[in-house]
């Protein structure tokens, strides 16, 4: 069977550019030719997408630090956006200091280009960290930590902080493959048996009670313990025995949201939204190029903030003791503008199906619906009409089921909503 055809032009003059450029020259201590990193580095970005310059970028991520190749050079061949790409992977070099001697100045101020940098350098950065990561497992798993004397810097601490800090930076890819073996080898070069951070390995069938603020994984997530709230009731399951209630819990819930989201986040240690949708949009199988432009454009025309978001908003993931309330299932939290919060409980109360909401929230249609229009007047008060709310999150209800096709197959339905709303 044929392969299809795929217009590979600009990746392939970029792999011959790269290739020139590092011709003869050998991967530090490695006794193989330079140019297998870079090539391995586009193997990995290719793993996230296909986009030909993100492709070109990572082959390229190499030749303006380590060759007589300049960014003009690669700007003039390949265009703007490709150089930009190589360029926020290049070290800012210090005048009149040795690379050991300037070496944590300059991992710190890449480090803060990183944070800043939009979604496709970001993937640049992560194929070349892991291709980076890959080498050094490799080499630990002979050498131990006889390795750190192979670097500029010999202080295993030092390299620790940068791949942790990292890791944090490239956060926003991290329901990616590539960014998972990242952060596995991360743990695996620098765990330690005795470190107290190492996750203890739970069995969630037959958990019983939690160890306040013990670290723990279940194999595949790796969570924090908090609190044990006993009794306890999702208010998705408090509405569905008691729906005479509808209009209490809804207004609970507005106000627990509205204070959520009246909070500051932390932007260094939480991801953004954009970002993570972003990603989603990137990676997508189902759309062209040009509509995952369109849909880029559109996400990131929405208005940024730093407050704190759930990731998750329904009402399944709050409970109650019977006098206080608690969010649960907060693997998703991030920051930004609370319209990507609210979307999420807009998409339940408009676009889900009878079907869906039964099976994972336990209320009929009408009661889901009456939640959501009680929960948007008590958020809003009387600033804004439930229809001027709608009109403002369907869009975003489409970008969720972009995201949603990454998870799962795109249902006709879906697809059409997307043309209508968002393409259109």
């Amino acid at each position: 069977m044929a392969n299809n055809h795929l217009d590979t032009s600009l990746f392939d003059k970029a792999v011959i550019f790269a290739v020139k450029a590092h011709q003869g020259t050998e991967r530090r201590g490695k006794g193989f030719p330079y140019i297998i990193h870079p090539m391995e580095a586009a193997e990995i970005a290719s793993t996230i997408t296909d986009d030909q310059e993100i492709l070109a970028a990572a082959i390229l991520h190499d030749t303006v630090e380590d060759t007589p190749a300049t960014i003009q050079m690669i700007r003039e061949d390949f265009g703007e956006r490709v150089a930009s790409l190589v360029e926020s992977e290049s070290d800012v070099q210090i005048k009149g200091k040795t690379n050991e001697e300037s070496w944590h100045a300059r991992k710190q101020d890449s480090l803060k280009r990183l944070e800043a940098a939009p979604l496709d350098a970001k993937i640049v950065a992560l194929s070349d960290k892991l291709s980076n990561m890959r080498a050094i497992a490799r080499d630990y798993a002979t050498l131990g930590d006889t390795i750190w004397n192979l670097f500029h810097v010999k202080d295993k601490s030092e390299h620790e902080w940068r791949f942790r800090a990292l890791a944090r930076c490239l956060s926003p890819l991290a329901d990616t493959e590539a960014y998972k073996e990242f952060v596995s080898l991360i743990n695996q070069v620098f765990d330690t048996a005795e470190s107290e951070e190492r996750p203890c390995l739970i069995d969630m069938d037959d958990y019983v009670a939690p160890d306040v603020g013990r670290i723990v994984t279940d194999g595949k997530r790796i969570g924090v313990e908090f609190q044990l709230i006993s009794p306890k009731k999702s208010f998705a399951r408090s509405i569905a025995e008691e729906p005479e209630r509808i209009e209490e819990f809804a207004i609970r819930f507005a106000k627990a949201a509205r204070k959520l989201h009246s909070t500051p986040c932390d932007t260094t240690v939480f991801g953004n939204v954009k970002d993570f949708f972003n990603q989603k949009i990137t990676i997508n199988k189902y759309f062209t190029d040009e509509e995952k432009k369109r849909m880029h454009e559109y996400v990131n025309s929405i208005p940024s903030a730093q407050t704190c978001l759930h990731g998750d908003l329904h009402f399944g993931n709050i409970i109650t003791d019977g006098t206080s309330d608690y969010w649960i299932d907060m693997a998703d939290f991030r920051y930004g503008n609370p319209v990507f919060d609210l979307a999420m409980l807009y998409h339940i109360a408009r676009n889900n199906t009878k079907e869906f909401n039964i099976t994972n929230f336990h209320a009929s249609q009408e009661e889901i619906a009456r939640f959501w229009e009680v929960f948007v007047r008590e958020y809003f008060g009387n600033t804004k009409s439930l229809e001027k709310v709608e009109e403002t999150l369907k869009p975003l209800s489409a970008i969720y089921m972009v995201y949603f096709s990454t998870l799962a197959d795109l249902p006709e339905e879906h697809r059409e909503y997307i043309n209508r709303i968002l393409l259109s």
